[in-house]
């Protein structure tokens, strides 16, 4: 697992914000896998960016980032293949939560995600 805020600043609907990128792999079962870890206090992540690969030869699954327990976004991966997505107005995971992604059925060979984003103030 990845987890790093590169302390350049970005700016998203007119606020600063820290760039974050964090990315998890290989996951082979159903638990919740931890890519960015929870900001703090007064703070919350803005998802700009999503890619996805499952690695596995036999079995498709889908895919959920999660803000804590709540799904924002999902998505099928299919055998040896995978999907992006790219946003212009962020994703917003709520206060002070982790993003986490989640395998809908267990793989052999792997999935693996990498979440690019923004840290915001919740208020301001």
């Amino acid at each position: 697992m990845s987890n790093k805020g590169d302390e350049s600043l970005a700016r998203v609907g007119g606020r600063a914000g820290i760039d974050i990128d964090g990315s998890v792999g290989p996951i082979t079962d159903t638990s919740a896998d931890e890519a960015i870890a929870a900001p703090g206090a007064g703070k919350r992540i803005g998802i700009t960016a999503i890619m996805v690969t499952n690695a596995d030869d036999t079995d498709g699954t889908l895919v959920s980032i999660r803000s804590a327990s709540t799904v924002i976004w999902w998505g099928f991966a299919k055998v040896e293949a995978g999907w992006s997505i790219n946003f212009t107005k962020p994703l917003m995971a709520a206060e002070n939560e982790a993003i986490t992604v989640i395998c809908g059925t267990a793989v052999t060979n792997g999935v693996y995600a990498s979440i690019n984003g923004v840290v915001l103030p919740t208020n301001g």
